[in-house]
């Protein structure tokens, strides 16, 4: 590895374990590949590669390619040309691609440690599979197909195609984005005994496939939802009209719809078996559409219209109010004039009144559908059993007469005891405060209301209780401050008024990291051995504690208090020898959590399940369990005997070798006359010998 004066690894031994010369491998990784866009196509493309050359050192080239998908690496030829073209490779496809290295100089062949990633272009999609083609009621054929086997791109649409007529027609169908069959109605001219023929193509994004097989079908003499012909009308009063068309074989049934303005109510739809059938009611001197259409096995055909303009002269419409009713939230007070037109006159009047929630007017484009209708013979009339906070729209008229008031919008009053809604919680962990967001039971509020919340802190149970100033506000929020990191708590929300509704919330204030890579033994005897990790290992002044949960049963995932048939112990760092409550007839559960210095959890950390012998099985092979006891025990006296002789032998022959010093010591010197000199015994010729002195010398013994 050479050294380049970056720092790579976290500890530095990339800088550490490296040299400062560059190897000829090395140079050859500062090559570059890349692919050339514009050659793409759905068959090859280009690549270039370029690097710093050595003067008279000539190179070559050998790519490489690989498809994603199998990993299987294909080399090719080498080449001087730095530009090669990959061919014959399957369209819509994703390869890998590199270059290996040989030079003249040293004649080795080198891996460049470049790779490029590209995608081959689309290319020609598969036909659709398995075309069925079906009859349906009416002028409908329905067909189903799956989509291409190899696609070899992303299918955008499929074009259906069928004769007569001539040319084709041609019906384009979106493509969905999963991969599923797909199914299409054709609605249609088809007439019976007659022959069609059907077919499919798909497109991508850049070629369209062959057809599928060609599918014949010849319709059958069924009936024909879509063949409502000669309609007629003839007017029976104002009011009403009678309508006629030609019976159709083999359908169910028909259905009258009657379409009016916006401002009046729409009647009901007519539901017959005949081929009359008379419309009354109708409001005067109003454009009117009547839609007549077939139907068999829930298949509704094209309709048939006739448009009609009514006689008359059209009623007066009437002026709505609405107010309040006292002492009663849910109710509203409606009244209204009678009509002043002369045809009224010494009739008894009857008036029908309508309402629905305004969220629901507008989902049906301002059309009184699915309303609640009241009839009164009265000029007003108390609607109660409303919902509170909500906007209603009420509209009145006469029962026969058809046009309605104008729309007479109205809000319902906001209920203090009423819940909060849209209650939610945001924790600043950088901040430690945890703020709670709610909104005020109704979005307009006349009185202020004053809020009261509870907070319970689920780990040390304890509650806490705040009371807020009334206020008008919709929007409201409560910061609480100092919020320990890993705390679980439950939030109620509720008005100060006597016996409000309220509403609960649970939020925790972050998460204590929990430990990971949970190893535990359990041994015969019992005795437990369990291990982790945790990502404040590495630190030096561990921030944790740590929970070991050991249970006969299944540990709970959102376990906060253990119960009282669990193990627990607690434990600065791993591992932790400890024992079981007994030895288990089953599997065993082991579980760890961390515990931050405020004393709250973490999550569990994943469930360890030991499985062991119970202990009858212990008693009943009692012999074999001895047995395996006095081995342990023999091995670990066999141990403590070798540790101690090897000490004793080292003291003896400690003690041998510092006794021969001092007998050499003490030995007798012996006096060479000739050379003047004393010596002691000693086998080693490196000890000096001991030369005579003087009697004027002083004689000092060291």
């Amino acid at each position: 590895m050479v050294c380049n004066g970056h720092q790579d690894c976290y500890d530095g031994s990339d800088e550490a374990n490296c040299t400062s010369e560059a190897s000829e491998e090395h140079l050859y990784q500062f090559l570059s590949i890349g692919v050339d866009q514009s050659s793409i196509n759905s068959t090859s493309f280009l690549i270039s590669c370029w690097m710093a050359q050595q003067k008279m050192v000539l190179y070559t080239f050998l790519p490489s390619i690989a498809k994603v998908s199998d990993g299987v690496w294909k080399n090719m030829t080498w080449t001087t040309d730095s530009v090669y073209r990959f061919t014959d490779l399957e369209p819509y496809t994703n390869y890998n691609v590199t270059v290996y290295i040989q030079d003249s100089k040293s004649n080795k062949t080198y891996a460049s440690m470049k790779y490029v990633n590209t995608t081959t272009g689309e290319g020609v999609p598969s036909p659709p599979r398995r075309l069925t083609v079906r009859q349906m009621v009416g002028s409908r054929v329905n067909l189903i197909w799956d989509p291409p086997s190899d696609p070899r791109g992303i299918i955008q649409h499929y074009t259906v195609h069928y004769v007569p007529p001539l040319p084709p027609m041609e019906k384009i169908v979106p493509a969905a984005d999963n991969n599923v069959s797909v199914s299409f109605v054709i609605v249609g001219y088809f007439k019976p005994n007659k022959n069609y023929s059907f077919w499919v193509t798909a497109t991508n994004n850049g070629f369209t496939s062959e057809s599928t097989a060609i599918m014949n079908l010849t319709f059958d003499e069924g009936g024909d939802v879509d063949d409502i012909v000669n309609a007629s009308m003839s007017r029976l009063s104002p009011t009403s009209v009678s309508l006629k068309w030609n019976k159709l074989r083999g359908v169910e049934g028909y259905l009258v719809e009657t379409r009016l303005p916006r401002q009046y109510p729409q009647p009901p739809v007519i539901n017959t078996t005949d081929n009359r059938v008379i419309v009354r009611s109708l409001p005067k001197n109003v454009q009117i559409y009547i839609d007549i259409k077939a139907y068999k096995n829930g298949i509704i055909g094209q309709p048939f219209t006739i448009p009609i303009v009514t006689e008359g002269i059209s009623e007066e419409p009437i002026h709505l109010n609405a107010e309040h009713v006292k002492e009663n939230r849910s109710s509203v007070r409606l009244s209204w004039s009678t009509p002043s037109v002369d045809q009224n006159k010494d009739k008894e009047l009857q008036y029908e009144v309508h309402y629905l929630l305004f969220k629901d007017l507008r989902q049906h484009t301002g059309h009184l559908e699915n309303d609640t209708e009241v009839l009164t013979k009265n000029t007003s009339i108390v609607i109660e059993g409303l919902q509170l906070c909500e906007t209603y729209v009420f509209s009145v008229g006469l029962v026969g007469a058809g046009q309605l008031s104008v729309f007479k919008e109205f809000i319902t009053k906001e209920d203090p005891k009423a819940a909060i809604r849209d209650l939610r919680f945001v924790f600043d962990e950088k901040k430690s405060e945890l703020q709670i967001l709610w909104k005020a039971n109704c979005d307009v509020i006349t009185q202020p209301i004053s809020y009261r919340l509870d907070i319970t802190e689920l780990t040390n149970e304890r509650v806490s209780r705040y009371e807020l100033k009334a206020t008008e506000k919709v929007a409201l929020s409560h910061v609480i401050e100092n919020v320990p990191l890993g705390g679980r708590y439950n939030v109620c929300i509720h008005t100060s008024e006597q016996g409000s509704a309220e509403k609960c919330g649970f939020v925790r204030s972050g998460e204590v990291d929990s430990p990971h890579a949970v190893v535990a033994w359990l041994s015969p005897n019992g005795h437990l051995m369990v291990s982790w990790q945790h990502p404040e290992d590495n630190h030096t002044d561990p921030k944790h504690k740590y929970q070991i949960i050991v249970s006969d049963k299944e540990i709970p995932e959102d376990l906060l208090h253990p119960t009282d048939d669990m193990k627990t112990a607690l434990a600065d760092f791993s591992p932790l020898l400890m024992t079981a409550n007994s030895v288990p007839n089953g599997p065993l559960f082991v579980s760890v959590r961390a515990i931050s210095k405020d004393g709250y959890y973490s999550d569990l950390s994943e469930v360890r399940t030991l499985t062991m012998e119970g202990a009858e099985a212990f008693e009943s092979d009692s012999t074999a369990s001895g047995l395996g006891a006095v081995w342990w025990g023999a091995g670990a006296a066999c141990v403590a005997a070798i540790v101690l002789g090897g000490a004793l032998l080292h003291m003896a022959l400690r003690h041998r070798r510092l006794a021969r010093s001092l007998l050499r010591l003490a030995a007798t010197p012996r006096y060479d006359s000739r050379r003047g000199q004393a010596t002691i015994d000693h086998d080693d010729d490196d000890v000096p010998p001991i030369s005579g002195f003087s009697d004027d010398e002083p004689l000092v013994i060291a």
